[in-house]
C-alpha cells in the first residue's frame, strides 16, 4: 500500500542506541572495556570453539602427537610430562587429546541444539504473543504441559528407545529447552505488539508477516541471543550428565562427562579429574557470563550494573 511506504522502518530502539559506531574493533574494544568479564567468557569460547574445529579438521594428532584412542598400558598413569601435557588415564592414553575431541562433542551438541531450542521457541513465542487470544491460551497449555515434564526422566526414556547418538541427544535437548525460551521471547512480543508503531502498521493495513518481520523480530533478537548463550552453556551440561551417569556417547570416543566418571575409581591420581572437570567448567562458566553481560548492556533496567 502506499500509504505504509510513509511509515519509518522499526528497528530495534534499545539496539540501535547502543550499536557499536566505528567498526566491529571498536564495538570489540567498548566491549572489553565496559565488561571485562564477559570479555573473559568470550575468550574462553574462542578457544573452546577453536579446539572443536581443529578436532573437527583432524589436526589434532598433529598438534598433541597423539589420537584420543592410542593405548600405551606402560604410560599409564603418567602425570604432565612433556611427552603428554596433561597426563595420561588408565589405559595410557593422552588427556589433552581427549579433552580436545571431548570439546568437539560439547560444542557440537550445545550449538545444534541450542539452535533447535531457538527456533521452535521464536516459533511458539512470536505466535502466542503476537495473536494472544484463543491461539495464545491454547498455546501456553502446550508449553504448561511442555515443562511439566522431567527433563532427565525425558531424556532416559528417549536414549533408551532410540540410543545414545549424537543426533538423537542434539534433538531431545533441543526440543525440551524450547518450552522455558519460548515464554520469555513471547513476554517480550507482547511489550513490543503494544508499541505505538505496531498499532500504526496494523492500521495502515500491514500484512502480519511483514509486521512480524520489520517490526517485532528486530526487537527480540537481543533476546534470542541472550537465551541462546545461557542455553547453550545448560546443553553441554546435560550431556556431560548424562556421560557421567553412563547414558551419553558411547566408548571409545571421549566426552567429559564420560571422563569425570571413568576417574572415580582412580582417585589417587586427581589429575583425571581435574582436567575434563575444568574444561567442562570454564565452558559453561564462559557461556553463562557472556550471557549476563549481553543482558546487561542490551536491558537498559541493569545497564551498568556490573
Amino acid at each position: 500500500m502506499a500509504s505504509e511506504a510513509v511509515l519509518p522502518r522499526a528497528g530495534a530502539p534499545e539496539l540501535e542506541r547502543y550499536r557499536p559506531r566505528g567498526g566491529f574493533l571498536r564495538g570489540v574494544r567498548n566491549f572489553i572495556t565496559r565488561k571485562p568479564l564477559g570479555a573473559v567468557g568470550a575468550f574462553i569460547i574462542l578457544v573452546m570453539v577453536s579446539a572443536a574445529v581443529i578436532t573437527f579438521l583432524g589436526f589434532t594428532d598433529d598438534l598433541t602427537g597423539y589420537r584420543y584412542d592410542d593405548q600405551v598400558l606402560a604410560d599409564r598413569f603418567q602425570g604432565p610430562s612433556r611427552d603428554h601435557l596433561l597426563g595420561t588415564d588408565f589405559v595410557g592414553r593422552d588427556t589433552l587429546s581427549r579433552i580436545l575431541y571431548g570439546s568437539r562433542v560439547s560444542i557440537t551438541i550445545g550449538f545444534l541444539a541450542v539452535a533447535i531450542t531457538q527456533g521452535l521457541a521464536l516459533i511458539i513465542g512470536i505466535v502466542s504473543g503476537y495473536y494472544g487470544g484463543k491461539v495464545d491460551a491454547v498455546m501456553q497449555r502446550v508449553v504448561d504441559i511442555g515443562q511439566a515434564m522431567p527433563g532427565l526422566v525425558a531424556l532416559l526414556f528417549v536414549i533408551s528407545v532410540f540410543g545414545s547418538s549424537e543426533a538423537v541427544l542434539i534433538v531431545t535437548i533441543g526440543l525440551l529447552g524450547a518450552w522455558g525460551s519460548s515464554r520469555v521471547i513471547r513476554g517480550t512480543v507482547i511489550t513490543v505488539r503494544q508499541n505505538q508503531y505496531v498499532e500504526a502498521a496494523v492500521m495502515l493495513g500491514a500484512s502480519d508477516v511483514r509486521i512480524l518481520t520489520r517490526h517485532i523480530l528486530p526487537n527480540i533478537v537481543h533476546i534470542i541471543l541472550i537465551t541462546a548463550s545461557v542455553g547453550i552453556g545448560g546443553a553441554i551440561l546435560v550431556e556431560s550428565t548424562l556421560a557421567f551417569l553412563g547414558f551419553g556417547l558411547p566408548p571409545p570416543f571421549p566426552t567429559w562427562g564420560r571422563m569425570l566418571n571413568n576417574s572415580r575409581e582412580y582417585v589417587t591420581h586427581p589429575w583425571l579429574a581435574i582436567w575434563p572437570g575444568l574444561a567442562l567448567t570454564l565452558t559453561v562458566f564462559a557461556f553463562n557470563i557472556v550471557g549476563d553481560a549481553l543482558r546487561d548492556i542490551w536491558d537498559p533496567r541493569l545497564r551498568g550494573s556490573r
